[in-house]
């Protein structure tokens, strides 16, 4: 399966991992495109991101422009706004896929990077 691109992380949280509040099942299972939810990790492991940094294309830390080197092919303002949205302790609350560790650098979370 080809690795899952950043401007659809948030649709398939939403509809395949995260718990809708009045369902009480995701939108996927209420539609019945799958039976179970999909875990963090399975998603993270799709992702271009992880997939450059396991394989030694992404070095870390990363930041957008290293990012748009390694997974080329997103909209040209994804790459800055993907690592922001999803860093730890973002303020939107949106699922959190990369520790900041410096201005504009960021690291994969090693509990999600060795899910594999």
């Amino acid at each position: 399966m080809p690795p899952v691109h950043a401007n659809v992380i948030d649709s398939a949280v939403n509809n395949l991992v995260r718990l809708h509040k009045t369902l009480r099942v995701t939108p996927a299972i209420t539609a019945n495109v799958t039976d179970r939810l999909l875990s963090l990790e399975e998603l993270v492991d799709r992702t271009q991101i992880y997939a450059a940094v396991r394989a030694g294309r992404l070095k870390e830390p990363f930041g957008p422009a290293d990012v748009r080197l390694a997974c080329p092919g997103w909209a040209q303002g994804t790459y800055s706004a993907f690592l922001t949205k999803h860093r730890v302790g973002n303020p939107e609350g949106t699922t959190e896929l990369f520790q900041r560790v410096a201005p504009g650098r960021f690291r994969t979370l090693s509990k999600l990077l060795n899910s594999n």
